[in-house]
């Protein structure tokens, strides 16, 4: 058997089929996109899909190896500068689309939606990136200090179901984001921001939006920024609470209410292994590296100038702060 210019098929497929099962081409057209547009839209979900990459990326797949179009219908014309502009005009139809894909979402999977998980992460750019306003630099989770930056809001239910998402500048304050992202949830989704738990970490749980929620009456989960008036004694009172078969891991929790709030003392076995392997991580690196400047005392070529030495173990303990309290 002989085959020519062979094109991938089964992936696209898939990717099709929910396409028509959520609805998309329908929700496009309803904020206003040209139906030859709709072949393109969706070439460029389904390449993100299928061969993740840039919209030169998209278009060489779709031109060469792909047979997206023979499931979408071909469209009248196509180039890169068309994958472009497709590309802008879903971005145009964001939190329609978004809205639009919260309730297929729902109805298609039966989710409850019970909890909403607040957070932000950024994501640098490479380039000088001096056209965009929201380029800012900041500190990257990515490590890469040496880039612009920009910040993605996201909301999400306890299945992982994207709700709202929004670009922030890179150097956007995670504090002060809480009450424009529920505001904007409650704009494209009223019911789903009924009566339900918001969850966030301790980066946006300050005082001020603690009180927001309170305000307009909100239920939440929050990583407690200050300190619960917890004891020692309070810890040999631990109730488990959750345990695999084997009871390897276990989760064990105290609990104390003030003035109308839950405090909950949390102690797991995964937690306390993941922290113990960091330290013991952490403490193994420090020793090498003091062991490394102490051989070398009688070296040829090797640091011994006090002073120097003096630094270099500053430096160090810089390097691993969580160290300090064992330190002299």
């Amino acid at each position: 058997m002989e085959a020519n210019d062979p094109r991938s098929i089964g992936p696209e497929y898939v990717c099709h089929s929910l396409w028509k099962e959520l609805k998309m081409n329908e929700a496009l057209i309803a904020n206003g996109v040209s139906p030859n547009t709709l072949p393109l839209i969706e070439a460029l979900v389904v390449g993100r899909l299928v061969e993740p990459d840039s919209e030169l990326h998209t278009w060489l797949w779709a031109e060469n190896r792909s047979a997206i179009f023979e499931l979408t219908g071909k469209p009248v014309r196509y180039s890169l500068n068309s994958f472009y502009r497709a590309a802008d005009i879903v971005f145009k139809c964001k939190d329609a689309l978004e809205a639009h894909l919260s309730r297929q979402e729902k109805e298609l999977f039966m989710l409850p939606e019970r909890m909403c998980f607040l957070d932000l992460t950024n994501t640098y750019l490479e380039g000088q990136a001096s056209a965009n306003p929201k380029a800012k630099r900041a500190r990257s989770k990515e490590k890469r200090s040496d880039c612009k930056l920009l910040t993605l809001a996201l909301i999400i239910d306890e299945q992982g179901f994207p709700k709202y998402s929004h670009l922030y500048a890179g150097n956007q304050s995670e504090g002060k984001t809480l009450p424009e992202m529920i505001q904007s949830l409650i704009g494209i989704r009223p019911d789903l921001a009924q009566h339900r738990t918001i969850i966030m970490d301790a980066g946006i749980a300050t005082e001020e939006n603690i009180q927001y929620l309170k305000d307009n009456q909100f239920h939440y989960i929050v990583v407690n920024r200050g300190k619960a008036d917890f004891t020692p004694d309070d810890t040999e009172q631990m109730q488990v609470v959750h345990h695999d078969d084997n009871r390897q891991f276990q989760l064990e929790v105290a609990r104390r209410e003030e003035e109308g709030e839950a405090f909950l003392l949390c102690r797991s076995t995964g937690r306390e292994q993941k922290d113990r392997s960091i330290r013991t991580r952490q403490e193994d690196l420090f020793i090498e590296r003091l062991e490394y400047y102490k051989s070398g005392l009688g070296k040829k070529g090797r640091t011994k100038d006090y002073v120097k030495l003096i630094e270099m173990i500053g430096r160090l303990r810089e390097k691993y702060p969580a160290l300090q309290s064992f330190m002299v």
